[in-house]
This record gives structure tokens, sequence and C-alpha cells, in this order.
């Protein structure tokens, strides 16, 4: 069988394309050499997160500022880039949010 797929790390050591599946192991299209053939107990006994099913994809992006900059500047920075991206769709609406007070930054999570 021919699967193409898109996956996530959880599964495999490296975002890959899911190439051939077979009776025993799974062979992923990925740029190490030479290309591993992944038992098929790996794949069932873990997650495989299926990036391309939707026909879109959403990913999280972290920016780190420093506890002196303007947070609403920071925001509004975000934002514009957000806005003048012509791949990020309007909906599902991007979001930006305060993930964490890290020990020298402000981190900001933003999703397309």
């Amino acid at each position: 069988a021919h699967v193409t797929c898109l996956v996530g790390q959880e599964t495999f050591p490296f975002p890959s394309i899911l190439r051939n599946w077979g009776l025993r192991n799974i062979r992923p299209r990925c740029p190490i050499d030479p290309t591993p053939l992944i038992p098929n107990s790996a794949a069932m006994g873990g997650m495989i997160e299926n990036y391309s099913k939707e026909g879109t994809r959403r990913f999280d992006l972290v920016a780190g500022v420093s506890y002196g900059d303007d947070i609403k500047k920071v925001k509004d920075t975000l934002q514009g880039i957000l806005d003048d991206e012509p791949r990020i769709l309007a909906e599902p609406k991007p979001t930006i949010g305060l993930m964490e007070m890290g020990d020298s930054s402000v981190n900001f999570a933003f999703r397309p």
C-alpha cells in the first residue's frame, strides 16, 4: 500500500512523509541517509499526527522579548507580521498570547 501523509515527531524522530506502509514496516521519505525502516509496532504503539488530512496546517511560534520591552508594541508587531503574510488564513483566526515569564525574557506564543 502507498500512503502519503506528513507526520509529527511523537512517533518518528523527525517530521516525515510516509511513502510506503508495508506489512512489517513503514518507509518514510526523510532527509537522512540511509532511509530508516520503522517497525509498524512503533507506529501502532504511538500517536501519529496527520498534518495533511485537513488541507491546512497550524503551528505555534514563540517570540521572546526582554522584560523592558513595550508589551503593547510587541503584540502589535506580531499582529502586523500575521496581517501582512498572505499565506495566513483569516479563519481560523490567528491568536497571540503570553506564554510564560522566562528567566530572561517574556515569551509570547502566536499561532497563525
